[in-house]
């Protein structure tokens, strides 16, 4: 019985093995996970070039099998790739698949389920795309960096658009919200200057000359506007998380005394150069002028209850606990990555210190993909000035190491510390940026 048993699950384990195999055919890379499910992979990305046609279904081992799914980082960094067509038997389309390829077209199948997160991550050629009906939700960064898109048709059924879904889409010229949109996450839209155009019959936003504020505009949540002075509506009560992040043009802007709160972040890295706060306002969030570099003063008309600077006490999001029977493994940084931080660190706008330096703590969650997923914090630093760059350069690693729970990829908090030195020698100005 025992022998039996044994040879029975010698033979299960091989034909499960069986089915995960990986071949080729017309070389397009693909791997069999079941008896019915064929994926694509790409192990030599370099190998796709030009216009590829998926096919429906390919034989293999004298069996047939249909194409349901276009697999994680299957053609990522395939910058010679121009076009691909997928058939209507695809059903999902995994993180990260399309990452940073050459394509400028792509028709996505009309019974599509799934987009996943950074599925167009920095594919910059890209001008339009539409969503198929089934899609529900537009993921993590799903159009991030995509600085060619010019042109994207939304699903109606899609109720989602989550973090960065279209940051840094700068050559986006409109999006569409549905009525059935639900959700919108504040950082949607960073350094984006698309008008927003909301259903009127949307329960939850509105817009008005392509600004995005909730149903009742009494809170402004996106403004992508290109001139140098704004007025804000007198209906509004809140500015909103990011409403001008990145606003280069801007300069003025004109508060109403209907503003009581300016929430986080609401005009960091703008052009802004001088603004005036009404009395009506009594809170002023956390970074709600980091990177103004322009900003001469506030002229503060008010008795404010509450107003945050950049600051090492401010710390928004606890850290999560996990029992102590887990063992957990936190996300680190790929070791040959670290020029990164060298080769990307902003020199301080004061060139007055021949030497200055400093070291910024930042605490952040990473996903099961290795990208940054949460507000990044500072959770320590002795030198401010150097605290909206360390957010900056964390905003924009390349992906992480996951982190681990019980041997299993998680999404994990992390801290990480950056060590800034900055020296003048001479005529030459260097940045040196280290981490531990």
């Amino acid at each position: 019985m025992h022998k039996k048993l044994i040879s029975v699950l010698i033979l299960l384990l091989i034909s499960l093995n069986g089915w995960c195999q990986n071949f080729t055919a017309d070389g397009i890379h693909y791997r069999i996970m079941n008896s019915s499910l064929a994926v694509i992979e790409c192990e030599n990305p370099e190998g796709y070039i030009g216009n590829i046609t998926i096919p429906k279904t390919v034989i293999y081992k004298n069996y047939t099998y249909t194409v349901t799914k276009v697999g994680s980082t299957a053609f990522r960094n395939c910058g010679k790739l121009s076009s691909v067509t997928l058939p209507d038997t695809i059903r999902e389309i995994e993180p990260r698949a399309f990452e940073a390829c050459g394509i400028s077209q792509i028709t996505l199948p009309s019974k599509l389920k799934v987009l996943g997160k950074y599925a167009f991550y920095n594919c910059k050629k890209l001008k339009e795309i539409e969503i198929p009906q089934a899609i529900t939700k537009i993921e993590f960064g799903t159009f991030r960096n995509c600085a060619g898109l010019e042109s994207i048709k939304l699903s109606p059924k899609i109720d989602t658009i989550d973090y960065l879904a279209f940051d840094s889409c700068v050559s986006l010229k409109a999006i569409d919200i549905s009525a059935l949109i639900k959700y919108i996450s504040t950082d949607a839209f960073l350094s984006c200057q698309a008008l927003i155009n909301v259903d009127t019959d949307n329960l939850i936003y509105s817009s008005q000359q392509g600004v995005l504020y909730n149903k009742q505009k009494t809170k402004l949540l996106f403004c992508p506007t290109t001139d140098s002075i704004y007025q804000i509506p007198n209906s509004v009560v809140t500015i909103g998380e990011f409403a001008f992040w990145g606003k280069d043009n801007l300069k003025t802007i004109v508060i109403p005394p209907s503003v009581k709160t300016i929430e986080d972040y609401a005009f960091a890295r703008s052009g802004l150069t001088s603004l005036k706060l009404p009395k009506s306002v009594k809170s002023v969030g956390l970074y709600s002028f980091a990177g103004c570099m322009v900003l001469k003063g506030l002229d503060i008309d008010s008795t404010i209850y509450q107003i945050h600077k950049i600051s090492i006490d401010n710390d928004p999001e606890p850290f999560e606990y996990y029992p102590e029977c887990w063992v957990c493994k936190e996300p680190t940084f790929p070791m040959e990555k670290w020029r990164y931080f060298g080769d990307n660190t902003l020199l301080p706008t004061s060139r007055n210190n021949i030497h200055v330096s400093g070291k910024v703590t930042v605490y952040f969650k990473v996903d099961v993909y290795g990208f940054v997923v949460s507000m990044i914090r500072i959770a320590k630093s002795n030198n401010p000035i150097f605290e909206l760059e360390a957010v900056r350069l964390i905003h924009n690693t390349p992906p992480w190491i996951p982190g681990e729970i019980d041997q299993k990829t998680a999404e994990l908090y992390t801290t990480y510390l950056i060590v800034f030195n900055y020296k003048t020698k001479h005529k030459y100005n260097t940045f040196l940026n280290s981490t531990q």
